[in-house]
């Protein structure tokens, strides 16, 4: 009777903003359809416009388990944690039941049959589509965004590394709590990975069973498998237990389900993965049945993503934390170097660990921050992730195993064992317990190697037991400052509840303009932010307008006011600083001034790459563009042949004589001559101090390997092969939040090769290598905490194959 009442109020959930009237493509699939041949297919994911209204669901689970057990707060805590799950994925299949019908109207209307499959989490739909049906699909009704179904690689085997003593376990304090009979009992922790042997000793026995607990997006394996090892091993070091004499995993008493995102060739799809997600809110397909994990452990990372904000899986995650299920993810493996962080790791909702050695240094290649989505601290906290013994797909049942996919492992376990512990416990004062309570490492106070330190387990159930006593605790937000480049399409910013977290509360929020402009710049954003009983944080989410104005970086804030059960504490405002990311384009020829090599293109005419018009490239007005012009430097009123070369300038052999003048009309290419154009010894022609042999253009003296290089004028003065090309376009240093930003393009795009030397006050100089950003086509690199950790930058010089540039710092 209780979940009839709840199915009949799913339907009232779907937000009700207004739907885009047409939607757009993806650029890396338009880029994917220029390169297919003709009347091909491209595997799609049509993303719609709809969205659920998240709030509303929120407030009407409290609602209903309020009526269920007005005089109960335990019963209605268990309650409320239930009917939300139903009622989201009720929702959520509401909202997304008429999207695969629309596609598959279209398809056939224009003769085009594909097999499909509905993402019903995402409100999305993926299959097959002709390439030249892309445009008009992405305008149909509700469709928001039409993206290429992109294919991923999965992790590599790990190898054995030699065995050392077995620290792991024992490092995070989890004897302290096996001593009480915990064991993780009760509790089911899922993977998405390569799979899991259930062949194994240790882990077919915990594996839960029944058609729920299995999940191929590709449907190559009925029943569990793993054909990499990479799944299996991270499984060990979660529940594994002491079948051969070891014990291996953190919480040998909990069960595991698993999704194998990664095919048997070791690929993943975007569209696989957002299965995978959607499986783990539903896993028997029935909502009226709550056996969704508690826990999903995610040991891979998206490539690429080396310190980018990638939103692909955002949604995905927010679903997962909506349902209260705790979602970890390895931090990467991309040290030592800093900003480093990867994506999803540095998604607002999950919680990011890194590694650390037996000695609790830091494992060379853990991840260091800080968040390339918010510039707070990455990673959380740290896990032994250097040389840990773990299980290994049969026959070779046992493996020692370096790198951050096996110390996340680590904190997934031991949240297993605090939920055993206590079972009214939330996913975020699960997560909050673990960084709450972390051994500091490294510099005092969290920092962006260690993040807030080493997990410590009975310092967590500490945290937890006074935690779930009767105090409202107080409400703030967790950073008072943000940063976020202008591309990245949404910041969460987190509100913080400690002291206690008994009973239901909320605080008002409202954005305010400070050099920023909402409705150009960002959405503004007023409301309320609700927290359930045992709740301790939850988000705000601020969109971000990505405009092509260069107007340098903006700043609004975020507000807290009127806190309602809880005390209202600092900070209770964010400033935000959004950095721009455009450049200047005088002549609006779609071609920036750093790169324009003709900026005073009339306007409307068509340009190339360079920014130069037909009518610009003829510079020597011989009526032969330059393109063409083999000798672009013919004088005036003379008559020209198809190349653009006159009599007076036919050089058949290259060797600096006139044909009309030359009396060996054959000479090979370099050999020096005399003014009769007749081989010679070797000499200096042009007198700058260089023999021909040497010298690159030995017919003009300012041509040669000590010549200064003259940018942009396509000649090769130096002899070095390039032209130098190099144009820094941002070399500043921002005081408030002492941060480094250097942005520079070059001719030669990624294949520049920028490496950067910073001259500091104190006399000293730094070095860096660049980072190359396909999508904004320029070289770039952000320092944070520069000064504090060096000294204040002065100048800038970049190097590359083609010479150097130099800059002096900007000082904000």
């Amino acid at each position: 009777m209780r979940f009839h009442r709840l199915a009949l109020t799913a339907s009232v959930f779907l937000a009700l903003g207004s739907v885009a009237s047409a939607g757009s493509l993806e650029p890396a699939l338009q880029a994917a359809r220029d390169r297919a041949a003709a009347q091909t297919d491209l595997p799609v994911i049509i993303q719609f416009a709809e969205k659920i209204d998240k709030a509303a669901l929120r407030r009407e689970a409290r609602r209903l388990a309020r009526t269920l057990y007005p005089d109960d707060p335990v019963k209605r805590k268990k309650a409320r944690r239930k009917i939300l799950r139903k009622l989201l994925v009720d929702a959520l299949k509401t909202q997304a039941k008429d999207s695969k019908q629309a596609v598959k109207s279209f398809l056939k209307a224009n003769k085009a049959n594909r097999k499909l499959k509905l993402l019903w989490a995402r409100n999305s739909v993926v299959g097959d589509v002709p390439t030249d049906l892309l445009d008009d699909l992405a305008v149909q009704p509700g469709v928001e965004l039409v993206k290429l179904d992109a294919r991923l690689n999965g992790p590599s085997p790990t190898e054995a590394t030699g065995a050392p003593t077995f620290w792991n376990l024992d490092v995070t304090g989890v004897q302290g709590l096996w001593s009480q009979g915990l064991t993780g009992a009760g509790v089911v922790i899922a993977t998405l990975d390569t799979g899991v042997d259930s062949t194994h000793p240790d882990l077919g026995p915990r594996w839960r069973g029944g058609n729920n607990s299995w999940f191929d997006p590709y449907g190559q394996y009925g029943s569990p498998a793993d054909t990499n090892g990479h799944g299996t091993q991270v499984m060990g070091l979660i529940v594994g237990g002491d079948a051969l004499g070891y014990q291996i995993g953190m919480a040998p008493g909990a069960q595991w389900i698993a999704a194998k995102i990664f095919d048997s060739s070791n690929q993943a799809t975007l569209s696989g993965i957002h299965d995978a997600y959607q499986w783990v809110l539903d896993p028997d397909g029935n909502p009226a049945t709550d056996d969704a994990p508690d826990i999903v452990n995610n040991s891979w990372n998206l490539l690429g993503t080396v310190n980018q904000c990638n939103q692909e899986f955002a949604e995905d995650l927010s679903l997962l934390s909506l349902s209260d299920i705790d979602v970890v993810f390895a931090g990467g493996n991309y040290g030592p170097d800093p900003e480093t962080s990867v994506s999803p790791a540095n998604d607002n909702s999950v919680l990011a660990v890194g590694g650390v050695d037996v000695n609790l240094d830091v494992d060379i290649q853990s991840s260091h921050g800080p968040n390339a989505c918010n510039g707070g601290i990455f990673p959380h906290l740290v896990a032994p992730g250097d040389n840990v013994m773990t299980a290994d797909r049969v026959p070779i049942y046992l493996n020692f195993l370096s790198g951050t996919s096996f110390a996340v492992a680590h904190a997934t376990g031991g949240m297993a064992l605090l939920k055993e512990a206590f079972g009214d416990a939330s996913a975020t004062q699960l997560r909050a317990s673990l960084i709450q309570t972390a051994v500091d490492l490294g510099p005092n106070g969290a920092d962006d190697t260690y993040g807030h330190g080493l997990m410590d387990l009975p310092a967590a159930q500490a945290w937890l037991a006074s935690q779930l006593g009767g105090q409202p605790g107080t409400l703030a937000l967790s950073e008072s400052s943000y940063s976020v480049d202008e591309d990245v399409a949404t910041l969460d910013l987190t509100v913080s509840r400690t002291g206690g977290s008994s009973g239901d509360v909320s605080v008002d929020y409202a954005t305010a303009d400070g050099s920023a402009t909402a409705g150009l710049d960002y959405v503004a954003t007023s409301g309320t932010l609700d927290l359930a009983d045992g709740e301790v944080s939850g988000t705000i989410t601020v969109t971000l307008l990505d405009d092509t104005l260069v107007e340098g970086d903006e700043t609004f804030s975020l507000d807290l006011s009127n806190a309602v059960g809880a005390d209202l504490g600092a900070p209770d405002t964010a400033l935000v600083s959004v950095l721009d990311d455009d450049l200047i384009d005088s002549d609006g020829d779609g071609v920036t001034d750093a790169m324009d090599q003709c900026p005073n293109t009339p306007a409307g005419e068509a340009v190339d790459v360079d920014g130069c018009s037909d009518a610009q490239l003829d510079a020597d007005g011989d009526g032969v563009t330059d393109t063409l012009d083999q000798c672009p430097n013919t004088p005036s009123g003379e008559t020209v042949d198809g190349d653009g070369c006159s009599a007076s300038q036919l050089d058949s052999d290259s060797d600096g004589v006139n044909d009309s003048l030359d009396l060996c009309p054959g000479t090979p290419t370099g050999t020096p001559v005399d003014a009769d154009g007749c081989a010679l010894g070797p000499v200096d022609a042009d007198g700058d101090g260089f023999t021909v042999d040497l010298d690159c253009n030995d017919a003009d003296a300012g041509i040669n390997p000590e010549a200064a290089e003259i940018k942009h004028d396509g000649i090769d003065q130096n002899c070095d092969g390039y032209d130098l090309t190099i144009d820094i376009t941002r070399a500043r240093y921002i005081q408030s939040n002492d941060r480094l930003v250097v942005w520079a393009t070059s001719d030669l795009g990624d294949q520049a090769n920028l490496e950067m030397l910073v001259d500091l006050e104190n006399g000293n100089t730094r070095g860096w290598t660049l980072n190359w950003n396909a999508s904004k086509n320029r070289w770039q690199r952000t320092i944070n905490n520069f000064a504090t950790r060096f000294s204040l930058p002065l100048g800038v010089t970049l190097s590359g194959a083609e010479g150097s540039e130099t800059s002096v710092v900007e000082q904000r």
